[in-house]
């Protein structure tokens, strides 16, 4: 098995933890088998973006990539209620309808820094996602003076606030889940080279 295989594991290992088959879809073994693949599908897309090459992660060490791919897919899955496919189709959206996609990207009618409109967002996942990594680390950046883990507050309630519970709770789980036993950096993008 690769490095980039072993990632995808744990990632969708995350979200199936956080929200098990059987309690998404009690009694309909067929729905839950979907679940799995779609999980697997967008943990997919997190590792792309995260592991590649050209992406500068927030956090630094052997395992920095991890720790934000870790960040990035409990941040999705927690948005979007364990990836339900009406957020991701934009059948439903928080924030009295201003948030979009998998990492509730709040921007009303406008675009995003990168320059995407809602309906972009929801048509093409991987720029949801990476306009919600980019978002989460330029609210990590704007917060530093409080702390590593008060770090998503502007994410998540669009100021710094010191402690925030949800960015604790989020930045702690993604720190604790990375053990030796997930590849480090270096072996995944290496593994990313070779791969056809």
């Amino acid at each position: 098995m690769t490095a980039v295989q072993i990632v995808n594991i744990w990632l969708a290992s995350l979200v199936l933890m956080m929200y098990p088959p059987n309690k998404m879809h009690p009694n309909d073994l067929d729905k839950q088998e979907e679940y799995k693949t779609h999980v697997n599908e967008v943990v997919k897309d997190i590792q792309e973006i995260i592991y590649d090459p050209n992406h500068k992660s927030w956090f630094g060490g052997r395992w920095g990539r991890a720790q934000e791919a870790a960040l990035t897919t409990i941040i999705a899955a927690e948005e979007s209620g364990g990836f339900n496919p009406d957020v991701e189709s934009g059948k439903v959206r928080g924030d009295s309808g201003a948030s979009w996609c998998l990492m509730a990207i709040n921007i009303g009618r406008g675009r995003t820094s990168e320059g995407w409109t809602g309906p972009e967002l929801i048509a093409d996942r991987k720029k949801c996602i990476t306009a919600g990594v980019n978002a989460m680390q330029r609210s990590m950046n704007s917060c530093r003076k409080f702390g590593m883990l008060s770090g998503l507050s502007p994410y998540n309630t669009g100021r710094c606030i010191r402690n925030e519970r949800i960015s604790v709770s989020r930045i702690s789980r993604a720190t604790y889940f990375v053990n030796k036993k997930v590849p480090i950096d270096d072996d995944v993008l290496r593994a990313h080279r070779v791969s056809p």
